[in-house]
Formats: structure tokens, C-alpha cells, sequence
């Protein structure tokens, strides 16, 4: 019973450090588990082997400790060897002392070490060691004056995949490739960095194997984007796919295991149900992860923003922050590898946005677009074209349609480069209504006769002789039509918009 003693005094010490550890922080209880495997390492060769022959033993079972724990070999095994030149030593000076030589020897080797890195951790825990999280909710609606809807939301279905619950499947996949290259004896063994890499792809892809199962696709993971996810954002989920149909929803809904770390979401995108009505007007909105939180503490720390949607033009734009509301914000520590702790140490619920009513009166405006459309050059081709319509009693726009314009749903969940490329093609970005620059033509002869009734210089029996046209100096300017109207009276000017008419100085 003496020969088990020592080891089984060692196994209760090192299960007590690593209760002790797993209360201070829990993620300190991996890194001390390895020191516990190193101090077992010290005790056994040291307890019963000579010094002569006890290196033998312990550089093998460095190596094997270097491949079971994430300890790195070469601190390892100066370690041990340095603990093992101390036991023998003390043992020729105190034969009788042996095991208990051998247990204080572990114990303070598990001591110091626990200790370096209880250390370690307190100085991460010192520095901006936390992280913080940021999420919108979906923007709210847009109507026209008579409430009804001129922009939505619909939704839209997701998997994802938590990368940070996989760190286990990782290491464990880890170790299988680099057991089967060592096998292989090929000389051309990648490196650890290219093997996790690896690792990682595989366990991701055979996750999403899985959902390729059950809704019977061939979707393949894009290494890149993973190796970005999880370098840039390993505490949010990594998307695997994002446009499910409601039945794949429905199968993976059924079928995934409720504890997975494959997760079923349901967010939402713009929805436009008269296409590109009021394109213009109404604007589109574009993906962002630039979300700002009002008030909200964490600036000096790691931030891990929610890809959401921002106002890109029009209305969207104007209206950003009245549609989308606040963002919420939730602060979490993590460990020296960067996963994510629980409970978070502060959280804030976003804000939900309002709904917006415009003076736009939706059977005008598409009255306006069918109007412009219906328009054609003598070859067919449509021409380009721009009606505005307004209350001239309150100022109101009641219609604003501009030609060719865009189907805004072509923009959710985001802009394709063939729908880009026909926009940029037809001229479609310029709203006319108010972008153009033209001249405003015979419009304008209405102000011009307000001004010279006004100033006393026009009559309404007023008659003018319109010879077709008029010279001024060595210059001819055409009336209109090019035509002599001959004696010419105001209401008759402006029925056939004669320009002699209104070229014709006045007396005063």
C-alpha cells in the first residue's frame, strides 16, 4: 500500500490545484491540467529510477505531453529535467526523505507554474480583456399618405455556426492530422499554423456536410472567409448559409440536435412590394457593421459588431436613425484565447425604430411612371423623363417620378454585379426629378406675364404680331413652332406658347 502512496497524494494535490483554479477562473483549469500531467512526469521517474538512466524516461514523456497538452514541449521538458536534477540531488542527501521529497518537489512545480499562470491571466485581466457586442434591430416600415405600404421587411433564414464552442473539435481534429502525417513519413509535413487551418476547415465543412444533408445541396465552405471569420470574429456566428428557403427552415428545424452548435436564424431584409415605385423617392439600404452605440462604455475594448443595414439613399438615408431605431450592446470577458465568458458583465436591448407616413400618394405616383414609360421616340425606344406633382396649397409632393429608374428589390439582401451593371448601363442612379439640369422652357412664360401684369405693362386684351420671328441685332430667334401667328392676344400666346409674344418689349 506505501508504494501507492505518493502517487495517489500527488493525483488528490493536483485535483485540488485544479479545483482551485476552475473556482479563480475556469479557463485556467485546461493550462493547469498540463502542469499537473508535468508534475505526475517529475515524481514517477524521479521515485523510481536512477539518476543516470532517469532522462530516459523523461524526454519521451515530455514529447508525449507536448502532443497531449497545449503546453509547448521545449518549456516543458527544461522543466522537468530541472526538477529532476533537484530530487536526485536532495535524495542523496536524504535517502529516507524520498517520497516525500518527491510530493514537495511536484507540489511546488505545480505551485509555481499554477501561479505564472494565474499571473498571466491577471495581467490580460489588467488590459482591455474584454469584448463588446453590438446589434440593430430591423428598420421599421415607410406608407404613403393614405397608410398604405410602400417599404416592408420579410424574412429571411439562416444557419450558423457557433465557431467558439467548437475549440475542442479543433484541437481533437488537430491531432488526428498531424498523426496521419507523421504516419505517412512524408517529408513535406505542414505546419502547425497551415495544420489548425486545416483543422478548422475540416470540422466546419463537415457541419455543413450535415445541413447539405438534410436539404440536399452541395454547398462548399469558403476557407477564406472562415479564416477571416475566426481571426476577426470568432465570438459571433460564422453564417454557412443565408438563403434558406422556409422549407429548408422547416427539415433543419426537425432534424438538427437541439443542443448543436449549428443554430437556425431568422432575421429580416427590406421588402419593396410595388418594386421600383418611387425608387428614387424611397432609396435602398446596404449591409454595415459600423453600428454606433450612444452612451455605451467599452470603447478601449475588443468590438464585435452585428452586420446590420444602414440608409444608403433617399428616404432610407434621411430617415436612418428614425427607422432603425438604437442599437443594443452586451459586454463579455474572455479568456487569454479569446472565447467568450459568460454572463455578460453589462447588457443594453436595442431600441426599436418608428414607422414613417410621406405626403406621396402611391395611385399618383404610379400614374406619373406609367405616363413617362408610355413615352417613345419615333424608333420605339423609351425616353427619359421626370414628373413631379405638388400640393400648391400646403407644398406637399404627392408624386415624384423619374425614368429609368431600378427595382429596389434587386438591393436585398444585397446588390448583384448584373443588376449593378444594367443600372449603370441605362443611367438609372440619376433621379431627373431632381438631379437634372434643364432649362425651364416655356414654363417660364407664365412667371413672365405675372411680372408684367403685375407691372402694369401687359393688359389681357393686349395684342402682339408674330411674324415667325424676331431679330435683335444680327441674331434671329424662331418662335416656337416657327410659324407667324400673326396679331396675337395673351390668352392665345399662351394656348400656342407663341415666344414673339413674350420677346416683344412693352411700353411702360
Amino acid at each position: 500500500m506505501r508504494r501507492y502512496r505518493t502517487p495517489i497524494i500527488v493525483i488528490l494535490c493536483g485535483i485540488l490545484l485544479c479545483t482551485v483554479a476552475a473556482q479563480l477562473n475556469h479557463y485556467l483549469s485546461s493550462l493547469h491540467i498540463s502542469v499537473f500531467v508535468g508534475g505526475l512526469l517529475v515524481v514517477f521517474p524521479a521515485l523510481r529510477l536512477r539518476h543516470r538512466h532517469g532522462w530516459r524516461i523523461i524526454v519521451p514523456l515530455g514529447l508525449w505531453c507536448d502532443a497531449a497538452t497545449p503546453l509547448p514541449f521545449g518549456l516543458l521538458t527544461m522543466l522537468l529535467l530541472l526538477a529532476h536534477a533537484v530530487i536526485f540531488q536532495l535524495r542523496s542527501r536524504i535517502p529516507r526523505a524520498e517520497p516525500l521529497v518527491g510530493v514537495a518537489v511536484a507540489l511546488i512545480a505545480n505551485i509555481a507554474l499554477f501561479a505564472a499562470v494565474a499571473i498571466f491571466c491577471a495581467l490580460r485581466l489588467d488590459a482591455p480583456s474584454g469584448l463588446a457586442l453590438r446589434h440593430l434591430l430591423a428598420s421599421l416600415n415607410i406608407y404613403d399618405r393614405e397608410g398604405r405600404l410602400l417599404v416592408g421587411n420579410r424574412a429571411r433564414f439562416e444557419v450558423t455556426l457557433n465557431l467558439d464552442e467548437l475549440r475542442r473539435e479543433f484541437r481533437l481534429e488537430y491531432l488526428r492530422i498531424r498523426k496521419n502525417y507523421r504516419e505517412l513519413g512524408d517529408k513535406d509535413i505542414p505546419s502547425s499554423s497551415q495544420m489548425a487551418v486545416i483543422a478548422r476547415y475540416s470540422v466546419v465543412q463537415r457541419y455543413l456536410d450535415e445541413v447539405n444533408r438534410v436539404i440536399g445541396r452541395e454547398a462548399q465552405v469558403s476557407s477564406r472567409d472562415l479564416e477571416r471569420h475566426f481571426r476577426q470574429q470568432l465570438l459571433l456566428p460564422y453564417t454557412l448559409l443565408d438563403d434558406l428557403t422556409s422549407g429548408d427552415y422547416a427539415r433543419l428545424a426537425e432534424q438538427l440536435p437541439v443542443r448543436s452548435p449549428l443554430q437556425l436564424t431568422a432575421s429580416s431584409v427590406r421588402d419593396y412590394p410595388h418594386g421600383s415605385a418611387a425608387s428614387h423617392i424611397l432609396g435602398y439600404t446596404g449591409a454595415t457593421d459600423d453600428i454606433p452605440v450612444e452612451g455605451f462604455p467599452g470603447e478601449d475594448l475588443a468590438t464585435f459588431k452585428m452586420r446590420g443595414t444602414t440608409g444608403r439613399a433617399g428616404i432610407e438615408l434621411q430617415f436612418n436613425d428614425h427607422l432603425q431605431g438604437k442599437a443594443g450592446g452586451a459586454i463579455y470577458r474572455v479568456d487569454p484565447a479569446g472565447y467568450r465568458i459568460d454572463p455578460p458583465l453589462m447588457r443594453r436591448t436595442p431600441v426599436q425604430g418608428r414607422n414613417i407616413a410621406l405626403s406621396l400618394d402611391l395611385d399618383l405616383q404610379l400614374a406619373a411612371e406609367a405616363a413617362i414609360e408610355s413615352m417613345a421616340d419615333e424608333d420605339g425606344t423609351r425616353i427619359a423623363g421626370a414628373a413631379v406633382a405638388i400640393d400648391v396649397r400646403t407644398g406637399e409632393v404627392l408624386a415624384m417620378a423619374s425614368k429609368p429608374d431600378y427595382n429596389l428589390n434587386d438591393f436585398t439582401p444585397r446588390l448583384g454585379s448584373d443588376a449593378a451593371k444594367k443600372i449603370e448601363e441605362e443611367g438609372a442612379w440619376l433621379n431627373r426629378a431632381i438631379q437634372g439640369l434643364y432649362p425651364p422652357g416655356s414654363t417660364f412664360k407664365l412667371l413672365t406675364a405675372v411680372a408684367a401684369f403685375r407691372s402694369g405693362v401687359l393688359e389681357p386684351d393686349t395684342e402682339v404680331v408674330c411674324h415667325g420671328v424676331m431679330r435683335v441685332g444680327s441674331r434671329l430667334f424662331p418662335c416656337h413652332d416657327r410659324r407667324a401667328h400673326g396679331p396675337i392676344s395673351f390668352p392665345d400666346a399662351i394656348a400656342k406658347s407663341c415666344n414673339i409674344f413674350f420677346y416683344t418689349p412693352r411700353p411702360r
